[in-house]
């Protein structure tokens, strides 16, 4: 109802089905919900766990939440008492838990395109489906087109040889393999032209160069805007062709990031060390500062830790989130708890250097 602007709890008198709803609409609208001292519940982890044993605290504003919260924690942590003194299994592993903050804390956050920062509003195969309906290839069907699509994306580059990359230029000369294998049925029917093929090419492009095509994660940009403010930066880091920048003008991404670096434009893509050497350059950040995420585990995940980046964060809502051994990957599928955990561990770098304490004070003041 908006009559007030934080609701705290400090103490276990909530359960799971007080706060569950509450925080699905709250983070909707751009709040949060969290524990005493900023740490997130996991309601899918134990159905039994009803109570919120380490309390609870809601707020309309992240940010707010975020100082609110920073207070509490540095009040209570030194002390070891309530929640700290509390098991409670229900609390999220921290996103950045056994991550060891960069001396000078987090300076940079990369994020992956497709798949993490945009998805395609519709399903791909019920597109293609469509279109080839359009031109005249009813043949087609979603559950064809999904088998077949999915088999040309692993398998085609954009050139021949063993290193070629998927996108050069304006990426045709990728899709038009992959359209090609869609509609030949995985290469079982020779009665399609390339006339056809072509066509299709042209309608899939007009299609998906629409930005009305593609939805952004939801709270991304916002989530860009606070670690921004407190001078982190943002740098998209994609493997696509040279079209994208163009679409991230229209999606109004551009503007609120600080790089955008596309692999067709760099001419080498992820997950080679080189691309992320890039990224780093364009955003002029140290690789040990710096932290990618995106939803692939070879390109993103292992290629920025082969890259030597501080961390790198799997985008997913199926793999529970780790520390990171024992083949377990840190997980997040949301960009406000993302930030929340950035700006949470450079807020608690110790200032016990001169180059600490100003970068605390520009971060924070």
């Amino acid at each position: 109802e908006r009559r007030a602007h934080s609701a705290l709890m400090l103490r276990k008198a909530s359960k799971k089905w007080d706060t569950c709803a509450g925080e699905a609409l709250l983070r909707a609208t751009g709040g949060v919900v969290t524990d005493t001292v900023g740490r997130r519940y996991d309601y899918a982890y134990n159905l039994n766990a009803l109570p919120n044993l380490s309390g609870m605290t809601a707020s309309l504003d992240v940010d707010m939440h975020c100082e609110m919260t920073n207070i509490i924690r540095d009040v209570i942590r030194p002390l070891g008492r309530y929640p700290y003194d509390v098991d409670d299994p229900s609390i999220k592993v921290g996103i950045l838990q056994g991550v060891q903050t960069p001396k000078l804390g987090w300076r940079a956050v990369t994020v992956d395109v497709g798949g993490t920062l945009i998805e395609p509003r519709e399903r791909v195969a019920d597109v293609y489906a469509r279109v080839a309906a359009s031109i005249g290839a009813s043949h087609v069907t979603p559950a064809s087109a999904s088998t077949h699509f999915k088999a040309g994306f692993s398998r085609f580059r954009g050139a021949d040889g063993e290193d070629a990359m998927r996108y050069y230029g304006d990426g045709k000369s990728f899709w038009r393999k992959v359209i090609a294998h869609v509609l030949t049925d995985g290469a079982t029917r020779d009665d399609i032209s390339q006339d056809t093929v072509e066509r299709m090419l042209d309608a899939l492009y007009d299609y998906y160069e629409c930005p009305s095509s593609w939805t952004v994660a939801h709270g991304a940009l916002d989530a860009f805007d606070r670690l921004r403010a407190r001078g982190v930066k943002i740098a998209v880091a994609s493997n696509w062709d040279a079209r994208l920048p163009a679409l991230l003008d229209a999606l109004g991404i551009r503007a609120r990031v600080d790089a955008v670096v596309v692999s067709a434009i760099e001419g080498v893509e992820k997950p080679s060390p080189k691309f992320f050497q890039a990224v780093c350059d364009a955003v002029s950040v140290d690789a040990d500062a710096a932290l990618h995420v995106g939803d692939d585990i070879d390109n993103d995940f292992k290629g920025a830790t082969n890259a030597s980046f501080a961390a790198a964060v799997l985008w997913s809502s199926q793999v529970p989130s780790g520390d990171g051994r024992d083949g377990s990957y840190r997980a997040a599928h949301d960009f406000h708890a993302l930030a929340d955990a950035v700006l949470a561990a450079n807020h608690d770098l110790p200032a016990n250097t001169d180059d600490t304490a100003q970068l605390k004070t520009s971060l924070f003041f």
